[in-house]
């Protein structure tokens, strides 16, 4: 008797709790389509309807509408019944957006939201290092209009270090340059223009060292004859200890010459073997560095030497526009004609390689030679043009798919994730690796390709447990707010997700229960819950 009695308490008690939820006024809902937005328009946009409200913690329906778009558009809205719908912008303009919510019972009023697509999209180039003193070129060439038309540059100043004086020249063309007076950091930043179209602003870093290296002029000296390395006009923006290391970055073969007092600012070398030495300077001041070269020609005998005595008075001696070069007449001439030149023993010639190579006294750097502001020793060898020993990148001029193409140089490894992106976007010509910065808008394939925990970072420990794709809930743009649309593939409870952190829990005018949600609700809709009663043990009832 008593058991019955327990058991009328406990069913009693639920059906007054469920008849006070039924009583309780359903609350008009808050539709919330989300902030106005600028947009360039070569990506796909988000709306976010995510912050709409429900007072009552009803399940919501969205309703989207297109209301208004471009003359010549054909856009559509996809998962306009859900909390984030998509679409694709196809020509500039205003696109405005409606939303409704409704909870199974009321319909909220509209609210509306304008997504304004400018059509054009300014590419600032890949942030850089620089020297005092040394000019930089800054590089607007990807910027990209989405009707194809021709448009405006305009480049300035955002921000530059205290008391500098720097000047842009050139900033209404792509490709501007600027000398840093002071040390510190340079933002510039880029906007184009078609009319009064502009585009959003992009931004380029330029940071100065604060340290200048200079490891003086080259020398031409005999093999085995020291000469003297001077690093002493190297120089800091500010007191302090410098410190200096030089260093051999290319010898001819058999030389195993090294530099005596390489860590002072005025070192030695002897060159042992004849041929080309492509020294470097490295000056540090705390955390910042700077680098410099200089080359060192060895020859056998470094006086000039003139034809046979009986020659000389009819003046057959080099003429003072000849190459400099150790060597015989007779090792590159013949005595048929001066012209053309049998040979040329790279090693013996000093000086550097554009004083012959210039396209005028023999052939220049061809057509096809990447743009760069090197001399041709620091990256090829007197031995052979090719291959091709070192790159300095910072001093190669242009985009680098124009050497990284699979041809020049290796292009992207095939492991590299799936993006139009150009390689400066997210890479920094001193190293392959890390990554800078990486613009996700460009990516296409599945998030995963890269966030697996190898690539990039993946899910965090405290993801909640789900077998959904990442770009079924997130955005490219941000990782949060989550629209979380297909709790199928959610795997858990649904309370270790809606248990107030991270996410809202029961809400305060739910009806007392310890039952887990889905014994009475369906993870395809917050209602209509299950009317079969889930009975609370008595004893936790008593």
């Amino acid at each position: 008797m008593k058991m019955k009695k327990m058991k009328f308490r406990a069913y009693s008690w639920i059906a007054l709790s469920l008849f006070l939820a039924a009583c309780i006024s359903n609350n008009p809902q808050s539709a919330d389509a989300g902030d106005d937005q600028t947009v360039d328009g070569f990506s796909e946009v988000v709306l976010n309807g995510g912050n709409s409200l429900d007072p009552n913690g009803d399940a919501l329906r969205y309703e989207w509408k297109l209301v208004s778009k471009p003359a010549d558009s054909e856009v559509v809205l996809e998962k306009a019944n859900m909390a984030a719908p998509i679409f694709v912008p196809d020509v500039p303009g205003d696109y405005e957006f409606s939303l409704i919510i409704d909870d199974g019972s009321k319909r909220s009023g509209a609210d509306r939201v304008i997504v304004h697509v400018t059509g054009l999209k300014s590419d600032a180039g890949h942030d850089q290092f620089a020297s005092l003193g040394s000019p930089v070129t800054l590089d607007g060439g990807h910027s990209r209009a989405m009707d194809g038309d021709s448009f405006d540059y305009q480049w300035s100043f955002v921000t530059r270090p205290r008391n500098s004086v720097a000047t842009l020249s050139g900033e209404t063309s792509a490709t501007p340059s600027f000398t840093p007076d002071v040390a510190g950091r340079y933002v510039t930043q880029l906007v184009i223009s078609i009319d009064k179209r502009k585009s959003q602003a992009a931004l380029v870093r330029v940071r100065t060292s604060g340290i200048t290296a200079d490891a003086g002029e080259n020398v031409v000296t005999p093999v085995g004859v020291a000469v003297s390395l001077d690093g002493t006009k190297s120089r800091a923006d500010s007191a302090g200890a410098l410190t200096y290391a030089w260093d051999v970055l290319q010898r001819p073969t058999k030389s195993v010459a090294a530099v005596t007092n390489a860590s002072q600012s005025k070192a030695a070398f002897t060159p042992d073997v004849a041929g080309k030495y492509l020294l470097r300077l490295t000056v540090s001041k705390n955390s910042e560095t700077s680098t410099a070269q200089v080359v060192v020609t060895a020859g056998t005998d470094t006086t000039p030497t003139l034809p046979p005595p009986g020659d000389q008075s009819s003046g057959h001696i080099k003429p003072v526009t000849h190459i400099a070069s150790s060597d015989l007449c007779q090792s590159c001439h013949n005595s048929v004609a001066w012209v053309p030149v049998v040979k040329v023993d790279h090693n013996q010639v000093m000086g550097a390689c554009a004083t012959c190579h210039n396209g005028k006294t023999s052939t220049g750097r061809p057509a096809t030679h990447i743009a760069a502001s090197t001399e041709c020793g620091a990256c090829h060898a007197t031995s052979s043009f090719t291959p091709v020993i070192r790159v300095d990148h910072t001093q190669v001029l242009g985009t680098c798919v124009g050497c990284h193409n699979g041809s020049s140089a290796s292009g992207k490894p095939t492991f590299h994730i799936t993006s139009t992106d150009a390689c400066e976007q997210c890479h920094s010509t001193a190293a392959w690796t890390p990554v800078i910065t990486v613009p996700h808008d460009q990516l296409t394939g599945a998030c995963i390709s890269c966030h697996n925990g190898i690539v990039a970072m993946g899910k965090s420990p405290t993801h909640l447990a789900t077998t959904n794709v990442c770009e079924a809930c997130h955005s490219v743009t941000t990782f949060v707010p989550a629209i979380v649309d297909d709790h199928a593939q959610v795997v858990g409870t649904c309370s270790s997700c809606h248990n107030g952190n991270p996410i809202g829990g029961k809400p305060a005018s739910h009806i007392v229960t310890t039952a887990e949600c889905d014994l009475c609700h369906s993870y395809k809709a917050w209602t209509p819950a299950s009317t079969t009663p889930k009975v609370v043990p008595a004893s936790a009832v008593n």
